[in-house]
């Protein structure tokens, strides 16, 4: 029997990881959504860590616009760090060029004059990685538009999972039929071509069949009538014919002597 077919395993787990990608970053699009809006955060820090993106030319050409930035909250910063702090609502990335305590000056590689003085508390934390480019996506998705084609692709990896996985069962389903009728064809075949067999053979063929298979005395009984005469003759002459001894002893007796002699 045709094994059913069965959709490939690669393309299935290539969808749902696809699938869980698109959670995670509608996940986290909510989050840094609800944190901006209700906080005032404009970089949340779940676990220690989080992104940011350059905007501008003022960390040139340490940092480019549009590259992805990995911040990591320390426990102290030092003269050189490049860091992350929250003017307002914005988020500003410079280096730490002097400190004071608890309180800080950065300046951008690219500018000549030096920040006004920061309290530690504003900063995030420290740049611990970038990736360029990178940046470009991650700002695409904070956008609705991006939140929308989010959806629309979670959506769409459902629906083609779905009807993929749909029409690989209508296609076992189908097989199996075929596969029963199959059988049920070769079984009435194979019913035709013995029935024949046991009812169609000649008459002729029955008897000598019969004829070779009957015991011995059945044969010597059916035998028995192809003499028809001898029978009734030697039948007539039995009851009126004296036994071999009588008429033995009857043959041995002298005749009787005539009167007077």
């Amino acid at each position: 029997m045709k094994q059913p077919t069965k959709p490939k395993k690669h393309s299935a787990l290539w969808r749902r990881l696809a699938l869980v990608v698109l959670g995670l970053l509608l996940g986290v699009n909510a989050y840094l959504a609800n944190a901006r809006g209700l906080g005032g955060n404009q970089l949340p820090m779940p676990f220690g860590t989080g992104f940011a993106v350059v905007l501008s030319g003022s960390m040139e050409p340490t940092l480019h616009v549009n590259d992805l930035l990995v911040v990591r909250r320390a426990d102290q910063y030092n003269v050189g760090d490049i860091v992350v702090y929250q003017s307002g609502y914005e988020l500003i990335v410079h280096r730490v060029i002097a400190a004071d305590g608890d309180t800080l000056v950065t300046r951008g590689d690219a500018n000549n004059a030096a920040d006004p003085p920061i309290d530690v508390s504003a900063v995030k934390g420290v740049v611990a990685a970038r990736v360029p480019v990178l940046g470009t996506v991650v700002s695409a998705l904070k956008t609705p538009t991006g939140i929308l084609v989010l959806l629309v692709c979670a959506f769409g990896l459902i629906e083609l999972s779905y009807r993929r996985q749909k029409d690989a069962d209508d296609r076992d389903l189908e097989a199996i039929k075929a596969e029963i009728r199959r059988l049920k064809a070769d079984a009435s075949a194979a019913e035709q071509a013995a029935a024949p067999a046991g009812q169609d053979a000649p008459a002729g063929e029955h008897a000598a069949t019969a004829a070779q298979d009957a015991p011995a005395g059945e044969n010597t009984a059916a035998e028995a009538p192809t003499e028809p005469s001898a029978a009734p003759a030697e039948a007539s002459a039995g009851p009126n014919t004296a036994p071999a001894g009588e008429q033995t002893a009857t043959a041995a007796e002298p005749p009787a002597p005539p009167p007077g002699a």
